[in-house]
């Protein structure tokens, strides 16, 4: 083993570095870590130790290299064996962690995110414990009364009344001041650095009912109030930028004040002042789960009853745990921690990873969610259950903890107490979906969480051991390192209103008044969340509700309404199921037939099926494919009208919010009539049924073209090649209706073969028709000729061959030098016949010709090899990937959609979209595989936008072909010759090392505007999905809008000369396609159509091939209606006037230059736009000119 003392060695070594994000860059920039130079010292200092040279040749070596002044450093010790303390870190690292790199990413990341020790913090914290020690005291006065009491610069922070309150409240300094949570216990995580700080109300304070109906938490309340105020006044001399009041856990009932910090290094710092009665004050037996503490006529203030007797049917679960937490239980839990922690480094690591993993995952916040204080709970309970022990690393108490995570008992889980009152499992479990019992034996900690949401806490857990366990995976990356935000996270929305939901009459309407004041909406979600999961069945294989976030408002303002706004439901859809038009329910004769009728209404019908039964059944509206996408809407919507009451336009669902970007206008009526009783919830036609059309008519060509038996070699397979046989068209092509050939030209009588096709004519733009690619194979045969010019005039003969075949079968057709079209039902299909061998023959002759005339050859190649070899294996593979993933299709298509919208169209091809559409479903970590296109369009952004494509290849493993060994290869031969690569590096396992779909283009400055612009899209889209439905004016399309400002030149085009301009997103309004002229078919054809004429792209392929030195252009070839412009500013160079270097350029004004020779020359911007519109007569309606470009100094050499 190698050991690299010596200064020389060590700067030799290659620095494993991971690129650090800025905070604009990525919300997560606290994880980004690096490996850097103070790493590499600190592993070198625990690997190394002081080394002894040898004393033979080393010491000799050592002296003549000083003595020579070579070396000022110990080289033998390079080859020395490794020491005793190396071996043992070697042993741990293979026993305690997964690998090496492992441990030193781990060992950095803690590194990174643990703040160091503050001193100015600590002097901060007790000048605060001096402050509120010292508070003055109040008389005490009736509880109802208190309000005045309240500083007026203060504002109330509960929503419940004091009108019914009894008892006294005196306000006395704290009886004691504690810092409790993570501060003490090293376990903060950035970047958010809370101190937990808790005032214990003196007994003075208190009153022994004070248990009973709020009493308590109005007192409370009324203490904040009284120290927000105080506080307030001494805001400059404590150093506080805000004081405010803030939900803590989500939970309205239980505000804390937040105290921000100023000052150098503490503006990052929070402390929140948390309230605690004395630990004991009331009996725990007298608030266990199915104990009642309110009474039944405090809300109605009836006298009789306010403090009556216990209502044994109207238990109060979760007051009962608030008064519970209110015992001692922070100083409680932070000894437990402690107690653990003592002396086992590896849990207080793991307790930080925690922190780490749940914050990328949004787990960690708000009501019902599972935070660093549960984990760390929940650890101690494994370290007391002997599944973890001191001896084990973080690594491996990560891997315990997340598998204990996916198995959560059903009956719950509860710490060793030694209290023998404490209630049982089952109590618990009867009161609450999810239980985590501290060691009082009362204390349910995680009584806010719903049982959907720990199926989702379960379903990240088992999804991260997955990833571990994946060797194809960084799993390092996975889980600690990327961003796994919710709105990413799931297939499909539904968000409901909470206004809705807060009239919900669940169960006993009292019951949830009582248990949660004036906040019913979890109660409520819990009831709905029942009914939603058994409609939707198997449907989906996850539904959770969004944790309602914690709330912070100004201490002068009142409390925010924990009812307003929405509540968002995450669907994971089943693919299997998700669309299924039929619920089957039990026989109609059936004991189970009753219930199935009650729980779906009218929508229950009995449906006798091919098997002779009759059964209960639902059936729902799902006649094209994109009303399919809304079935679980419909249930939805059907579910919570019948059993909650809430209406349905109360209720909005995500997943078709971008289907008009699929719909092309002359889908319409391509179905027939739409049904009466069809959804109005989604689009007529998204384009799926027009491929499976192209499909079906594809499989008629391959009939007709087998069965033509006079051929001499048969056909042995015909390939299709184009992205609609991907089902990766954005808009699939209808059949062409044969209209629009009136302004179109009849090839002339004389014209051989094509007598039967048109041509345009000036000024008249005929229908768009695409050519469908097909490769044709032959069999094999050694007839053919080893040269070239032979080989193309072979295949031509079998061209015209074929059609004459096809028209004796009736079949329009015609054929070229390279290819043949034919029609057939309104599709043009563009056959190529391939001969494997014709590749080999353009090689060789490519050695044999000039410089200029090889490269012309070598290009051509190029250009078969990937039509030809590639297109055909990409075509197969992603079809099959299509079949095996039902998103992937229109997830491609949208993301296509988005690419062209921005003007990428020439910069970013359909292929190299495909892949890396494809890489999302191939290698999906941390996510599970995408179920919707709309899943697809926001991993697809996030991917673009923040991967590393300067320093690593996309590695596309299409049908797991690569082995290990191939994907190190790919990577060390990609960072070998990384300046010969492309900028976008995207490897196949039919193309490992070339990147063909990204050559040459996307050039470096193209890719890194593309990223911004899936950086800014995918942060209005995630913005806009979670309020989508619920406000009016969320314009969805807004992410499809480029901005233009950016460009130098903007070519306005004739909205007459472009193929349908209707598809472009500027001109579409919120929501809705531009209505088009009914489908109509048509099957006998006299000619064949204008095929493939795209007069804007054919324009913008002319700007490229004459103006790509001076300029770069973009087009959205989805009906854009505008060529922009991007001057290059190296082209605008001032240069030496040369006659050989004048197309296009003016010299320089005598006047601006100050050197008289020699005459320096630049590109002429006028007469270049000048150019620009000539070339575009009849296409260009307006040259606009925005910036003009930056001329830079001269060049004289």
């Amino acid at each position: 083993m190698k050991r690299q003392k010596s200064k020389d060695s060590s700067k030799t070594r290659r620095k494993a570095k991971v690129p650090k994000l800025s905070e604009s860059e990525k919300p997560d920039s606290a994880y980004n870590s690096s490996i850097d130079s103070e790493d590499e010292a600190e592993v070198e200092k625990q690997s190394g130790g002081e080394d002894v040279a040898s004393p033979k040749k080393g010491d000799a070596a050592i002296a003549a290299a000083e003595a020579t002044g070579a070396c000022k450093t110990k080289i033998a010790g390079l080859y020395k064996p490794p020491t005793h303390d190396e071996l043992q870190t070697l042993k741990e690292t293979e026993s305690l962690f997964q690998s090496n790199l492992m441990r030193l990413q781990i060992t950095e990341l803690l590194a990174e995110v643990k703040p160091k020790k503050s001193a100015v913090l600590d002097e901060y914290l007790h000048q605060l414990r001096d402050t509120l020690m010292t508070l003055p005291p109040s008389e005490p006065v009736d509880l109802c009364e208190a309000l005045a009491q309240v500083p007026k610069t203060v504002a109330y922070p509960l929503r419940l009344s004091l009108d019914n309150a009894k008892g006294k409240f005196t306000f006395l300094p704290p009886s004691a001041i504690k810092v409790a949570g993570s501060y003490l216990l090293q376990t903060l995580v950035k970047p958010d650095l809370n101190v937990d700080v808790v005032m214990v109300m003196p007994e003075g304070c208190l009153q022994a009912k004070d248990h009973l109906n709020y009493r308590y938490f109005h007192k409370r309340a009324l203490y904040l109030c009284r120290v927000a105020g105080h506080l307030k006044k001494k805001k400059t001399s404590l150093g506080l930028s805000s004081v405010s009041f803030a939900t803590s856990g989500g939970d309205p009932l239980r505000p804390v004040l937040v105290l921000k910090l100023k000052g150098k290094g503490m503006a990052k710092c929070t402390v929140k002042l948390h309230t605690s009665m004395p630990e004991h004050y009331f009996k725990a037996s007298r608030l266990t789960p199915d104990k009642a503490n309110i009474r039944r006529g405090f809300l109605s203030g009836t006298a009789s009853e306010v403090d009556g007797e216990e209502d044994a049917h109207l238990a109060t679960p979760y007051y009962n745990t608030a008064l519970l937490c209110e015992m001692g239980s922070m100083d409680r839990h932070l000894h437990t921690i402690y107690s653990a922690t003592e002396g086992f480094p590896g849990m207080t690591d793991a307790i930080a990873l925690c922190k780490v993993w749940a914050r990328q995952r949004g787990l960690d916040k708000g009501y019902g969610g599972f935070s660093g204080f549960h984990f760390a709970m929940l650890l101690c309970v494994l370290l007391e259950l002997k599944k973890i022990n001191k001896q084990m690393s973080s690594y491996q108490i990560i891997r315990v903890l997340l598998q204990y995570l996916a198995d959560w008992p059903g009956s719950g889980v509860a710490m060793e107490t030694s209290d023998p009152t404490a209630p049982s499992l089952d109590v618990f479990s009867s009161c609450f979906d999810v239980v985590l019992v501290d060691s009082s034996g009362f204390l349910n900690l995680c009584s806010s969480m719903s049982g959907d949401q720990l199926e989702f806490l379960k379903h990240e857990a088992a999804q991260s051991l997955r990833c571990l366990d994946d060797q194809t995976v960084n799993g390092f990356e996975a889980l600690f390192m990327k961003k796994v935000p919710f709105v990413q996270q799931f297939d499909a929305f539904c968000h409901i209103e909470a206004s809705a939901l807060a009239v919900v009459c669940v169960g006993n309407d009292r019951l949830v008044q009582l248990d949660t004041a004036l906040w019913p909406l979890p109660h409520a979600l819990r009831t709905v969340m029942a009914v939603i999961k058994r409609g939707l069945g198997k449907r989906v294989t996850l539904v959770t509700t969004k944790p309602f976030p914690d709330r912070e408002w100004a201490v002068s303002e009142e409390s925010p309404d924990f009812t307003s706004g929405h509540v968002t439901l995450g669907l994971l859809l089943d693919a299997e199921h998700a669309y299924s038009l039929l619920d089957m329910g039990p026989a109609a004769d059936g004991s189970e037939a009753s219930e199935f009728r009650t729980f779906w209404g009218d929508k229950s019908e009995l449906r006798r099926f091919q098997d002779a039964s009759i059964n209960e059944a639902v059936v729902w509206n799902g006649r094209s494919f994109a009303e399919k996408r809304t079935i679980c809407h419909q249930v939805i919507q059907h579910l919570l009208q019948r059993h909650a009451r809430i209406e349905p336009s109360a209720v909005a669902y995500s997943i078709t919010a971008l289907d008009p970007l699929l719909s092309h206008p002359s889908y319409r009526g391509f179905l027939g009539p739409s049904p009466p009783e069809s959804s109005d919830l989604a689009c007529e036609c998204t384009g799926e049924e027009v491929i499976k059309e192209v499909l079906t008519t594809f499989e008629k060509l391959s009939k007709e073209l087998r069965q033509l038996g006079d051929l001499p070699l048969a056909i042995t397979s015909l390939q299709p090649i184009s992205a609609v046989f991907r089902h990766a068209e954005a808009f699939p092509p209808l059949p062409w209706n044969g209209k629009g050939t009136s302004g179109c030209l009849r090839a002339p009588e004389d014209v051989n073969f094509q007598d039967k096709c048109s041509y345009p004519c000036d000024m008249v733009l005929p229908p768009y028709v695409p050519a469908l690619e097909v490769i044709c194979q032959l069999e094999a045969s050694g007839k053919w000729p080893d040269e070239l010019d032979a080989v193309g005039k072979i295949k031509s003969a079998f061209y015209i061959k074929m059609h004459k075949l096809l028209g004796q079968r009736c079949v329009l057709s015609s054929p070229t030098v390279d290819y043949i079209d034919i029609l057939m039902d309104g599709y043009v299909f563009r056959v190529r016949i391939h001969y494997p061998r014709e590749l080999a023959l353009m090689r060789e002759l490519s050695g044999k010709l000039s410089c200029r005339e090889a490269e012309v050859l070598h290009q051509r190649v190029l250009v078969m090899e990937r039509r030809e070899v590639f297109l055909p294996l990409h075509t197969s593979t992603l079809n099959g990937l299509h079949q095996q993933y039902s998103a992937y299709g229109n997830g491609a298509r949208l993301c296509k959609r988005w690419t062209a919208a921005h003007l990428l169209s020439n910069h970013l091809s359909d292929e190299a979209i495909e892949l890396v559409v494809a890489y999302l479903f191939i290698s999906p970590a941390p996510y599970t595989v995408p179920g919707s296109a709309l899943c697809v369009l926001l991993r697809f952004l996030d991917l673009v936008a923040y991967f590393d494509w300067a320093s690593n290849p996309l590695i596309v493993n299409l049908n797991r072909e690569l082995q290990a060994s191939d994907l190190s290869e790919v990577s060390a031969r990609f960072n070998t010759n990384r300046t010969h690569h492309p900028s976008m590096f995207i490897s196949t396992p039919y193309d490992k090392f070339s990147s063909c779909w990204t050559r040459p283009n996307p050039i470096h400055p193209v890719l890194m505007r593309a990223q911004q612009l899936a950086k800014e899209s995918l942060a209005l889209l995630s913005q806009q999905l979670q309020e989508y439905g619920c406000k009016t004016d969320v314009d969805v399309l807004q992410a499809f809008r480029t901005p233009l400002q950016d460009y130098n030149v903007l070519l306005h085009l004739q909205r007459k000369m472009v193929v349908a301009p209707e598809l472009c997103v500027s001109s579409m309004p919120t929501g809705v396609a531009v209505p088009a002229l009914p489908f109509k078919r048509k099957h006998h054809f006299s000619c064949l159509p204008v095929i493939d004429f795209n007069v804007v792209e054919k324009y913008v392929k002319e700007l490229e091939r004459f103006y790509s030195e001076f300029g770069l252009f973009f087009y959205d070839k989805y009906g854009g209606n505008c060529v922009a412009v991007a001057w290059k500013p190296h082209a605008f160079v001032r240069h030496p006037f040369k006659t050989s270097h004048v197309q296009c350029r003016t010299p320089v004004d005598s006047a601006e230059s100050k050197e008289k020779s020699p005459v320096m020359v630049t590109p002429d911007v006028k007469a270049i736009t000048g150019d620009f519109q000539v070339l575009g007569e009849g296409l260009v309606k307006t040259v606009e000119v925005q910036c003009e470009p930056p001329v830079v100094g001269g060049d004289t050499s």
